[in-house]
């Protein structure tokens, strides 16, 4: 990536920068030395000269005045030993220094070699990056001949590229575009830029919303989540159709974590939608952002996949499902059918209907071959073929036929019947329960 090599070239420069400044510090330390050496040097001459001058006065008998010469020379010849040493020391250490420092920038280098390559390549594709006045301008995307994960990154690059124009012009509201354009304009523009990217596949940015089933709430995913960092921002639907956010922990710009909760997580799957709608419109709002992929448990995978139909869904590109009955449960048939089989008619089995009626609609919703379930197989043409699905389903309890308790892996996998040419992949989790489904951080 273009920010990538740009990040290498400024360490390549630092490093080279700060190997330079150490060499010039031991030099000018090797350089102190080497004149401390020459002061010495010219003493002992000095005192070697003034001992030649005693005793040829007054000869060899003068005993401690020759003693004390020789005393003092001695001294001074074992110190420049000392030093001379020492210069021979620190030298061969600075050259050792030197030349682990420049083998580290030299492995820099073709990086370093590659970026005005590099950088004169993002020139031809995206126009540069600063005008004659420092002012960053905008990055559109045209990837040209770059395709898989090169084209992902370049991507990514405009995204932060334009986030900078972004930045820059909120910061400088007084600022005027090349064309005259307003501070405010210039920054919807970036906004705009950055989605088309995100359109084409980049992914910085883009929001990650985890959707909670049954009766879930911002628990639901609290394990998983936690190991990222937590959430990011959290929206509940309240039960009287008003949406609010709570900022959560996570502060990462790059790849914000969204929880979508409900107060009653037990409406139908047309209620439940209808809330997801408006989480949905006011997150893209906060966060600028037309973009979003999604990991849904249980039944927040069915409303997810209603809300794909009746929106057309060209805001999100990847779908993760934990457990979800697509299909229908076949255990919440069972359990009605069987209720209905032990006492029909009886004033308990109407007392129970009206219990899942006032408090749970979305059990009826549930079951397999329900009315919702049936419609959303119906309007499956309204898929959006380029959404990328991945979907698991736990079977600890297949053996019993109960599946992970709650969903049959065939329901689990029925995206591959409602979206049959979308680019699916499934996972089997067989000691997985429907709970374990989201608390298994290898999923």
């Amino acid at each position: 990536m273009l920010i990538e090599k740009l990040q290498i070239g400024v360490t390549a420069f630092q490093q080279t920068a700060t190997a330079t400044y150490t060499l010039a510090d031991q030099v000018d330390s090797l350089n102190g030395l080497r004149h401390r050496v020459q002061q010495l040097q010219g003493q002992l001459a000095t005192l070697i000269q003034n001992q030649r001058h005693h005793e040829n006065d007054y000869g060899r008998q003068a005993s401690n005045h020759t003693n004390t010469y020789d005393s003092s020379i001695h001294s001074l010849a074992t110190e420049i030993n000392y030093l001379n040493q020492q210069i021979q020391d620190e030298s061969a250490k600075n050259d050792r220094d030197a030349v682990s420092a420049f083998h580290k920038i030299a492995n820099l280098a073709p990086t370093v070699g590659s970026l005005l390559h590099e950088m004169k390549y993002a020139t031809v594709l995206t126009g540069p990056f600063l005008d004659h006045g420092f002012v960053p301008v905008l990055v559109k995307p045209n990837p040209g001949t770059r395709i898989g994960k090169d084209k992902v990154e370049y991507l990514n690059d405009v995204i932060r590229l334009n986030q900078i124009v972004h930045d820059y012009y909120e910061t400088h509201r007084d600022a005027v575009g090349p064309n005259g354009e307003s501070a405010g304009d210039r920054m919807l523009q970036a906004i705009y830029t950055q989605q088309q990217a995100r359109r084409e596949g980049g992914y910085v940015g883009v929001p990650i919303v985890f959707m909670h089933g049954l009766n879930g709430s911002e628990d639901t995913y609290k394990n998983m989540v936690e190991h990222y960092g937590g959430f990011s921002k959290i929206y509940t639907y309240h039960k009287n159709g008003s949406v609010t956010c709570e900022d959560g922990p996570n502060r990462d710009a790059e790849q914000p974590l969204v929880q979508y909760v409900f107060e009653d997580g037990a409406m139908t799957f047309g209620e439940q939608t209808h809330g997801y709608i408006k989480m949905t419109g006011q997150m893209k709002a906060d966060l600028k952002n037309d973009t979003f992929n999604v990991v849904a448990h249980s039944m927040g995978g069915i409303v997810t996949t209603n809300y794909i139909e009746v929106t057309g869904s060209m805001d999100f590109k990847r779908f993760v499902t934990m457990g979800s009955p697509i299909l229908g449960s076949d255990i919440d048939a069972k359990a009605n059918t069987t209720l209905r089989i032990l006492s029909p008619g009886s004033k308990t089995a109407r007392l129970v209907e009206n219990a899942i009626q006032t408090f749970a609609p979305a059990v009826n919703d549930l079951e397999k071959d329900s009315h919702a379930i049936q419609e959303i197989y119906n309007k499956r043409e309204n898929f959006n073929p380029d959404i990328q699905i991945l979907s698991f389903a736990g079977g600890k309890y297949s053996q019993a036929g109960l599946g992970d308790t709650v969903v049959m892996p065939y329901s689990a996998f029925g995206l591959s019947e409602v979206a049959p040419n979308n680019d699916m992949v499934s996972f089997y989790l067989e000691d997985d329960d429907h709970s374990g489904l989201h608390e298994d951080l290898s999923a």
